[in-house]
């Protein structure tokens, strides 16, 4: 039988947080759009398995979170055009987060383990062409095959489905860089 813990953690605060995080009012409509993609991501926490304790520090980073974005799309002014959830999506990969300079290391990679996307590890294809190449087997060899078809699949779907949402600022993105190899000297 699993006992669930009573959360200690006041949701009500989390509406507040576009007017802590803005310093006009273009910032406060936008924090505003940010919520709005935040909250089910709160509500999962809310209703996991987690502690309370890291919950909250979940919580905690996602208002950090927000705010680093609201200080990019002030730093860079032609960010403050692109739809949010491309922002979101920019900042958080399968290795960290955005690197925040008032942060600790520990506090940091505490961050980061928040940012986090769970996708493949895109060095994983290098480990088996490493495997199928150091033992010289057809296995080994046929696995490589096909976790690369498998992944390129995902991958195109993927970048079907951005294409759909963001169009031509996904088409530009994509252009300066490269699937599974970064396209150096490109741009940025």
């Amino acid at each position: 039988m699993r006992i669930v813990m009573e959360r200690k953690i006041d949701i009500s605060e989390i509406d507040k947080w576009p007017g802590s995080w803005a310093g006009t009012d273009e910032d406060l409509e936008y924090g505003r759009r940010i919520m709005e993609l935040m909250k089910p991501f709160i509500r999962g926490l809310l209703n996991s398995s987690y502690s309370s304790k890291t919950t909250k520090q979940h919580i905690d980073h996602l208002w950090l979170f927000g705010g680093h974005i609201i200080k990019h799309i002030n730093y860079h002014k032609e960010n403050r055009k692109q739809d949010p959830r491309f922002l979101l999506t920019r900042f958080i990969d399968s290795f960290d987060g955005p690197n925040i300079s008032d942060l600790s290391e520990y506090e940091q990679k505490s961050f980061d383990r928040t940012c986090i996307f769970p996708v493949p590890d895109p060095n994983c294809h290098l480990f088996y062409l490493g495997l199928a190449v150091s033992t010289a087997s057809i296995f080994s060899l046929a696995f490589f095959v096909v976790i690369f078809v498998f992944h390129n699949y995902i991958a195109s779907y993927e970048e079907r489905l951005l294409d759909e949402r963001f169009g031509e600022e996904y088409r530009k993105y994509k252009r300066r860089t490269g699937k599974w190899v970064p396209r150096i000297g490109k741009g940025s």
